[in-house]
């Protein structure tokens, strides 16, 4: 069976209702996600205030054994906000680009207040360092953090790395 979501979240690929949001006792919100884009793996934890958001086209595909500290945000999508004379909040039509898919590989480590947006790959095996916002995609097993986030180092030597991957075997999408 697909799926291992922690956090009070249906494992595996969610389907109807389009939007749902976790209550804890407190009535502070744990998740939201829209769940006929949203595809999960085996053993993925996901940290309390997780917000995750892809309007078809676009869709989220967290793969196997990833961990997610509190307030990590994955956008699917954007906004148009170049026409004149028009309000944002009124240009429901979208484009090409506006709305990409997202793609968490496996054994990925996201740290709070992580913000990632359309388009991007977290390649396997990657680090992202609290508080970074990820415009780009990422190298497998590599350390990043900032805004915008940038490789700050690899995760293993060489020697590490080839080990590691023998041990996890080929990444397969879900």
């Amino acid at each position: 069976s697909r799926g291992g979501l922690c956090a009070g979240s249906a494992p595996g690929s969610f389907g109807p209702p389009s939007h749902s949001t976790a209550e804890t006792s407190d009535s502070t919100r744990m998740v939201s996600y829209t769940h006929s884009t949203i595809h999960v793996g085996d053993d993925v934890a996901l940290g309390i205030g997780a917000v995750l958001w892809a309007a078809a086209p676009a869709y989220i595909e967290i793969r196997d054994k990833v961990m997610f500290c509190p307030n990590v945000t994955i956008m699917g999508g954007d906004h148009i906000i170049d026409v004149p004379g028009a309000f944002m909040a009124d240009l429901y039509t979208k484009r090409p680009g506006d709305d990409l898919p997202v793609i968490i590989e496996r054994d990925v480590w996201i740290g709070a207040n992580v913000t990632v947006l359309k388009g991007v790959t977290l390649g396997r095996g990657c680090v992202v360092a609290s508080g970074s916002i990820v415009t780009r995609s990422t190298e497998p097993f590599t350390i990043v953090g900032g805004v915008p986030a940038r490789t700050l180092r690899d995760r293993f030597t060489p020697e590490q790395k080839l080990a590691h991957e023998q041990f996890m075997g080929p990444e397969t999408p879900l």
